[in-house]
């Protein structure tokens, strides 16, 4: 069983489709940034995680900083390097002592509870030396804002020592040198959870544009089965139904 788990945020200002969308406001007056840091402490805390470290390029550190001092008792801050994504999150992990991390993406401002939870139940049966990921996102279900990935600090390990591709060390998650060693774990989706063509993640303006058309309230709710409550029959159509 992994015993120290945390979630890692990764987030950088130079966005090619949408530079510095991590600061954008949304209607709660929280930045995307903010509102997907907030719910990682929330998170955490009911999860009995570690707290929630923001992984961050050295040069974006300082705006970073400043913008979430709000947060600082609750949160990690750890700058590294821009392009190496990897190096960044095997860092951050080795300076505090990580074993199982959910890495969730800065531009995911509704992450839920959900599926952060099933990569801890499989947390619990990894050993600590094992190369494993939690592939959710193959999977195809999940709607896509909230999925998010599970594995521990031996599969970046092993990552960092299979001379990683610009892929790998950019997304962690899709890597190319696979000797058999790596145990890629696929949990089931329950039906409740499923719908995949819901789309809460930021990737571009018009992204940005159709989130602000929900009620403010939709951020306080870290599960994705009260989410839906507020996607209401006028928004269906916006977000892929």
């Amino acid at each position: 069983m992994l015993a120290r788990n945390a979630i890692f945020i990764q987030a950088r200002i130079g966005s090619s489709r949408l530079p510095a969308k991590i600061f954008l406001t949304m209607q709660n007056n929280f930045s995307v940034l903010q509102n997907c840091v907030n719910r990682a402490i929330k998170i955490s805390k009911e999860l009995n995680l570690e707290k929630p470290i923001i992984v961050c390029p050295k040069d974006d550190e300082g705006l970073i900083v400043g913008h979430l001092k709000d947060f600082f008792k609750d949160i990690f801050i750890f700058g590294g390097s821009e392009l190496n994504v990897l190096e960044r999150f095997h860092q951050a992990a080795d300076l505090h002592n990580i074993e199982g991390i959910v890495r969730v993406t800065s531009d995911n401002p509704l992450f839920c509870i959900e599926p952060v939870s099933m990569c801890l139940d499989e947390f619990k049966n990894i050993e600590e030396n094992h190369p494993s990921i939690v592939d959710l996102y193959s999977i195809k279900k999940l709607p896509n804002g909230i999925v998010v990935s599970g594995f521990n600090y031996s599969f970046l390990n092993k990552l960092i020592s299979s001379t990683p591709s610009k892929e790998t060390k950019e997304h962690i998650v899709i890597f190319d040198h696979n000797d058999g060693s790596i145990h890629t774990i696929a949990p089931a989706i329950p039906l409740s959870l499923q719908d995949y063509h819901c789309r809460f993640c930021i990737d571009d303006l018009n992204d940005y544009k159709k989130i602000l058309n929900l009620k403010d309230e939709i951020f306080n709710e870290l599960h994705f089965k009260k989410l839906k409550h507020f996607l209401g029959a006028e928004n269906r159509s916006e977000y892929g139904y």
